[in-house]
């Protein structure tokens, strides 16, 4: 499955990812340094455009009462990928990953993720919960918006960089609540699709 070489989203609040390009603050915290440090490798390192492996058809405004609902209704909306070559793989890798260290970043975000051979280019969904979920979230704060991520085996590079320009979106309040408020497909696209 390629379990062993996917990349851990840590739940620790303090975590820090090591590139071969840079150091990239991954947490969602605040803070003048943190901010400066985390603006100046993002900065450094090119980021990917938060839209980038999303589309019109992968996002969605979904009913969901746990974390589980959560993320299948999510990844329901790969299933019909042309970057997914088998899609039971992928979804099982989610719920081993899953299983092993969950991936509740804290501020009512979570991101399911895995990096594995069933995928053949980068590729996103993105779902805002209409009632947030209890996700075992770091903060215990419930979880409203689901970004989940497959990307191919060897793609752990491109994975840091799309992971720096995530955080960084989800950082800023404003944005947050606005997608939190999203009441439709077409509203959330709007707001994500040149970030």
């Amino acid at each position: 499955s390629g379990r062993g070489r996917q990349t851990v989203f840590p739940k620790e609040a303090g975590a820090w990812y090591t590139g071969a390009r840079g150091i990239v603050r991954a947490n969602l915290g605040s803070g003048a340094a943190a901010s400066e440090r985390t603006h100046s490798a993002e900065s450094a390192w090119n980021m990917a455009e938060f839209s980038k492996y999303l589309s019109r058809d992968r996002v969605a405004v979904i009913d969901a009462k746990n974390k589980r609902q959560a993320i299948e209704g999510t990844l329901a909306l790969l299933k019909n990928s042309p970057n997914v070559t088998d899609f039971s793989r992928v979804a099982t890798a989610i719920w081993q990953r899953e299983e092993a260290l969950a991936t509740g970043l804290g501020l009512g975000i979570g991101t399911p993720h895995v990096r594995i051979a069933a995928v053949r280019y980068p590729t996103a969904a993105l779902t805002v919960l209409k009632k947030g979920v209890d996700y075992g979230s770091l903060d215990a704060a419930p979880v409203r918006l689901v970004l989940l991520v497959a990307m191919p085996d060897e793609s752990q590079a491109e994975w840091l960089r799309y992971l720096a320009r995530a955080s960084a979106v989800f950082r800023d309040d404003a944005v947050r609540h606005r997608l939190f408020a999203a009441a439709d497909s077409d509203l959330l696209w709007d707001l994500i699709k040149d970030r």
